[in-house]
């Protein structure tokens, strides 16, 4: 009886309904994308500018909302087998009405009632973001900075009649410290 390892190859020859059911997944895909990018399309909402602004206070209160989770939840950071992180970092599930493109523009989310696109973002945990970062050294200028990444998700344009289409959106993916390459100048005299 023969092996096989999750990552090893599928023999196609020995399993030919796996070659079908690869084609059936994404023919099964395509359509649900362009069923929800269609009925998108057809939607009518209120002014472009007031549903741009509606966005803009969503995300805000959204933001506001991780701050104080984060706050809440700082003194609960678990240690990994003794290991800490340099910068702690809290990560949510999230369901944004929008967000930023690769290129700044802001975008609008796909939504409706039977279909609300999630993500998990990681972000700095209250307290820590652009203070130094622990363990180093105070003799280097250090900071924890929050990190970004892109996400593939059915998007529109603002103020636009485009239809939706799939493109990278960004969200928060951790809390790197960055260190400054020149050590601070520390004062030695009295």
């Amino acid at each position: 009886m023969q092996r096989f390892l999750p990552n090893s190859p599928i023999n196609h020859t020995k399993f030919p309904n796996v070659e079908i059911m690869h084609v059936i997944t994404t023919i099964w895909i395509t359509i649900w994308t362009i069923s929800i990018m269609i009925k998108a399309q057809i939607e009518h909402e209120t002014s472009p500018a007031q549903t741009q602004a509606n966005l803009l206070r969503a995300i805000l209160w959204e933001e506001r909302e991780f701050e104080e989770i984060g706050k809440r939840a700082y003194h609960t950071l678990p240690e990994h087998g003794g290991l800490s992180d340099c910068c702690p970092v809290v990560t949510h599930k999230t369901d944004p009405l929008g967000g930023l493109s690769r290129d700044g523009r802001l975008l609008r989310l796909y939504r409706d009632p039977r279909t609300i696109q999630r993500f998990y973002e990681t972000s700095c945990a209250a307290g820590v973001l652009n203070r130094p970062c622990r363990y180093v050294d105070s003799m280097w200028r250090s900071k924890c900075v929050q990190s970004y990444t892109y996400v593939y998700a059915i998007v529109q344009d603002f103020n636009t009649t485009q239809p939706y289409r799939m493109d990278y959106m960004r969200i928060k993916s951790g809390c790197i410290c960055k260190v400054d390459d020149q050590p601070s100048i520390v004062d030695i005299t009295d």
